[in-house]
């Protein structure tokens, strides 16, 4: 069922974004807790953290995979279903690289996503929530990357 459906009204359509702005913001709670270890904990606590936010990211991503391969479905577009294959290597693949590159690449695939979504028909608090939790993120492991380098 869309969710630009006339079932999604009133209370569910409250409780939808409700609930989707507490767990999206829930799921910042490792972006940025692990960029904080990543510049206030001493060695060798900032290569694990490191380590645990690209993996962290690489989930999202592939998460966000499931997005796009439902939407493709929903709306019969080879093309989307096509698209949703990308994040989930994307991700893969910046696991198998040095931290320095693979938080590039996470960076990178986590802007693609948002940008992929646009255009989608999504409610506008969806849009809203997706543009503030992708920023969270990318700063996040922006900010892991720059830890790193000092």
């Amino acid at each position: 069922m869309p969710l630009n459906s006339s079932a999604f009204q009133g209370e569910s359509r409250v409780k939808l974004r409700s609930t989707g702005y507490l767990l999206g913001y829930a799921g910042l709670i490792p972006f940025v807790g692990l960029a904080a270890v990543t510049f206030f904990l001493p060695e060798p606590y900032p290569q694990y953290s490191i380590s645990a936010q690209m993996a962290y990211a690489a989930v999202i991503l592939s998460f966000l995979t499931g997005i796009h391969w439902g939407y493709g479905i929903q709306t019969g577009s080879a093309g989307r279903l096509l698209w949703s294959c990308f994040p989930a290597l994307v991700a893969w693949m910046a696991l198998l690289m040095p931290a320095e590159y693979g938080l590039i690449v996470l960076m990178l695939g986590l802007l693609l996503a948002w940008i992929a979504e646009k255009g989608c028909g999504w409610p506008s608090w969806y849009a809203k929530l997706r543009f503030q939790l992708s920023f969270i993120a990318v700063f996040s492991l922006f900010a892991s990357w720059i830890a790193r380098a000092m």
